[in-house]
């Protein structure tokens, strides 16, 4: 069982900020979305979501390019 990290608990920089808050704003988004709302490249998105993944601080579901991400 993996609980939910609360606002209080979190350290992020201001990019993996940026990106949970476009998560929190919406039901799931896939790494493309995020590219275009962030403004960021692919590597960096990519790097990002596998930071805030391993801190289990965001969720992954489906697979390919049906991957979406969510809070």
């Amino acid at each position: 069982m993996i609980l939910p990290i609360l606002d209080g608990d979190l350290d992020l920089n201001d990019d993996e900020e940026m990106i949970v808050t476009y998560l929190r704003g919406n039901k799931a988004l896939t790494r493309v979305q995020l590219d275009q709302l962030t403004g960021f490249n692919k590597a960096k998105t990519v790097r990002i979501l596998n930071q805030l993944l391993k801190r289990n601080i965001i969720r992954k579901t489906g697979k390919g390019k049906i991957t979406k991400y969510l809070v």
